[in-house]
């Protein structure tokens, strides 16, 4: 049961991320979007709802009965549904995997505008740093900007090969994008760079944890391949971080000059 538990609350932690993103495909996209989006959406529900039947009977069985049917489903109780089971057709890691792309810039575009607060419409950077990420953030520019709120307006893509934008607070995302928000003028430099190597320090002790992980003889001999990869993805993304607040740093100190 804690486990269940535990995936019911992963899942309620992206509720509204997809709740929005669904809301702006559904209101704004043309009729292929919609379809799509409305399809998910009912194969969601009617999943969740299977799923939860064995510890939420009434609850389920109520909302199962509000659900309209599908044209070639006519199953009248969600006692005698089919079991939810898992289906190789809808294991997509490069859905997943851009679909993570698409929720971390909108949470990082969040982050910064809550921490920095600009008074007006903010000034907003996403650079992906290779080529499948920067096809990705281009590609859902229109769902990122849904998913960052109001303030967010302007949004500008940057190539890997562009330079990192002037005056600008980073927020990384992954080892392959970050985000950045144009702050000049509008925060105290020395505040912000005491604040950020704070941050540094914090992720360079993350980083020499999670390398000293990966490193360790015993945890190479007896740890499964694929979740080494993932540690070491997780190093890479932490090393991506702790770069970005130096840069930061580095950036402040020059806008001082400036």
């Amino acid at each position: 049961m804690n486990s269940v538990i535990k995936a019911v609350f992963k899942a309620l932690e992206q509720r509204d991320f997809i709740k929005t993103n669904f809301k702006a495909l559904i209101q704004e996209g043309f009729n292929a979007q919609i379809n799509s989006a409305l399809q998910t959406l009912y194969s969601a529900l009617k999943g969740a709802l299977v799923l939860s039947h064995p510890f939420l009977p009434f609850i389920s069985e109520e909302l199962w009965q509000r659900l309209p049917r599908r044209p070639d489903d006519g199953t009248k109780s969600i006692i005698v549904a089919k079991y939810a089971e898992w289906d190789q057709q809808f294991e997509n890691l490069k859905a997943k995997a851009a679909y993570d792309i698409v929720l971390g810039c909108a949470k990082g575009v969040r982050s910064l505008m809550a921490e920095y607060a600009p008074k007006d419409e903010a000034e907003i950077f996403i650079q992906a740093y290779n080529a499948a990420s920067h096809k990705t953030v281009s590609e859902e520019k229109s769902s990122i900007r849904s998913l960052s709120g109001k303030g967010a307006i302007k949004i500008e893509i940057l190539s890997p090969d562009h330079a990192r934008p002037t005056g600008c607070v980073a927020f990384p995302v992954s080892s392959a994008v970050s985000v950045f928000i144009h702050v000049k003028d509008r925060v105290n430099l020395d505040e912000e760079i005491t604040k950020a190597t704070k941050k540094l320090e914090k992720a360079r002790a993350a980083v020499q944890k999670q390398r000293k992980l990966v490193s360790d003889p015993a945890y190479v001999e007896k740890v499964a391949v694929a979740t080494q990869d993932a540690d070491k993805k997780k190093l890479a993304d932490l090393e991506s971080e702790a770069n970005g607040f130096e840069t930061t740093i580095e950036q402040f100190k020059q806008l001082k000059l400036e």
